[in-house]
């Protein structure tokens, strides 16, 4: 019964899930601008916030963040940070929604792209805006000394999905993200957001209707 179900619902699924592979897309990044070759210290203390706006759509499934990160460290096992992906509040650092996380040390002296990825599944809703803090959590920041790439002619070179933004200037907070300020003057750091699509309702209903579709026919056949 399972090959039979197999049989009649594989080249459809099969269809469904190609195509749907071809949604992923970066939601926006400035990784393409021309960094300024220093960048904003982020540690216990002193931390970093970026935030970006999402377009109008259905909504996406937030898959990875890039981020361009580089040490000071000469020596040592290099640190490894911890985001923290949360909701605006009045266009400062809200909520916390969720932690990313990167399994690389970052130990490079020179601009490198590092990539982050959610410790939990979240959907990005369209129209939104959401801020990046580095570091998200103290318990994984081991070596003081990274920076976070801060880009050298901000607004150029932006790219991205229609209506995906990255707000100008960047926020800091200096006592351990208990208050954060903003700095619209400031430029901003470098990162990527990358997403897939969220499945359209009728999505969800072609699976279900598939899955009747099969019953239905393998009920005829067994009668």
């Amino acid at each position: 019964m399972k090959t039979n179900m197999q049989r009649i619902l594989a080249p459809a699924f099969a269809g469904i899930v190609l195509s749907s592979s071809l949604h992923a897309a970066v939601g926006v990044s400035n990784l393409g601008e021309l960094g300024a070759g220093f960048g904003y210290p982020v540690d216990m203390t002193y931390r970093v916030g970026m935030s970006f706006t999402t377009g109008a759509g259905a909504g996406w499934s937030l898959q990875s963040v890039d981020m361009s990160l580089f040490s000071l460290a000469t020596s040592g096992g290099g640190g490894v940070l911890t985001l923290s992906l949360n909701a605006d509040l009045a266009g400062l650092p809200g909520g916390h929604l969720v932690t990313l996380d990167t399994l690389s040390p970052i130990v490079s002296l020179t601009p490198t792209t590092y990539n982050f990825t959610p410790t939990a599944p979240l959907s990005l809703a369209p129209l939104t805006t959401y801020w990046l803090l580095a570091p998200g959590s103290g318990a994984d920041f081991v070596d003081p000394g990274i920076n976070w790439q801060k880009t050298g002619f901000p607004g150029f070179g932006e790219t991205g999905l229609p209506g995906w933004t990255i707000l100008d200037g960047v926020a800091n907070s200096f006592d351990g993200g208990a208050s954060w300020y903003a700095m619209p003057q400031y430029e901003p750091a470098m990162f990527g957001v990358n997403v897939s699509d969220v499945p359209e309702p009728q999505v969800y209903a072609l699976f279900a209707g598939l899955g009747l579709a099969g019953f239905a026919v393998l009920r005829r056949r067994r009668r």
